[in-house]
């Protein structure tokens, strides 16, 4: 009896399964920032994306294991027009499942830059369509979000003004990625970062991209599934590091856990 009920609490902690929904353990933890109009004179120059990732195991708390650590996106966007401030956006899915009804997988959101204001109000979403954000079908679903609403419902915003000076202009974003693993679960851990909200940039290219995923303490091996082309690999040491010029993105990043 006691073998019946402790069988019945984890399938009420780990209720879905990669087989009943493709969905399940699939993050989207980031994307290119999301402007109000297409910005022609404005493009991205140069960008680097850095995940710095560790697993922590579950510790007995019935909860599964952990992957958290820091995302850090580096641009160099490039004004060939007069100086313009443009609203910019960066939504976010929360993550919906039995253990965590609606949460929050970003935390400690910063901005850095010269022509970088303050971060607005969440009801400062109505200046952007979340219809334009790239929203992706697994995030839509795990955030509970629709995507007809403009406020974003479901989604984390983080919206504030940016001056773009002519010439070359410097942005840096930091924040943190909390997420449940696929310790203990028959999933695959997923992590997306939505690359078509490049195209309200300029003329839809990065000139320089750069890519550096690397994720610790979790068993099992890293691919990087869609978006870096040329058959891109995660070293042994589970981190990978891609480069190209003049990049147009046909596709968002994914890397698939593969245990």
């Amino acid at each position: 009896m006691k073998q019946l009920l402790l069988c019945l609490g984890l399938t009420a902690i780990f209720p879905r399964s990669a087989g009943a929904d493709p969905c399940v353990l699939t993050y989207v933890a980031g994307r290119n920032p999301l402007s109000r109009a297409h910005q022609q004179d404005i493009s991205i120059a140069r960008q680097r994306i850095a995940f710095d990732l560790r697993g922590q195991r579950g510790r007995g708390t019935g909860n599964g294991g952990q992957v958290k650590g820091s995302v850090r996106i580096s641009y160099e966007f490039e004004n060939r027009g007069p100086a313009s401030e443009v609203v910019i956006g960066f939504p976010i899915g929360r993550y919906t499942d039995a253990v965590y009804p609606s949460r929050d997988i970003v935390s400690d959101f910063r901005v850095k830059g010269a022509g970088a204001g303050p971060l607005l109000p969440e009801g400062s979403t109505q200046l952007l369509a979340i219809e334009r954000a790239g929203i992706k079908t697994c995030e839509r679903q795990n955030s509970g979000g629709m995507m007809h609403d403009r406020a974003g419902a479901g989604y984390a915003w983080y919206v504030w003004r940016q001056t773009f000076q002519p010439g070359l202009n410097q942005l840096e974003l930091r924040y943190n990625l909390y997420l449940l693993s696929d310790e203990d679960t028959d999933s695959n851990m997923v992590i997306d970062y939505a690359l078509s909200t490049t195209s309200g940039w300029g003329d839809a290219k990065i000139g320089v991209f750069e890519v550096d995923f690397r994720v610790q303490g979790l068993a099992g091996d890293w691919e990087a599934a869609a978006g870096l082309p040329g058959g891109a690999q995660l070293r042994p040491s589970r981190r990978l590091h891609w480069y190209a010029s003049d990049f147009a993105p046909k596709e968002d990043l994914r890397f698939r856990h593969v245990k």
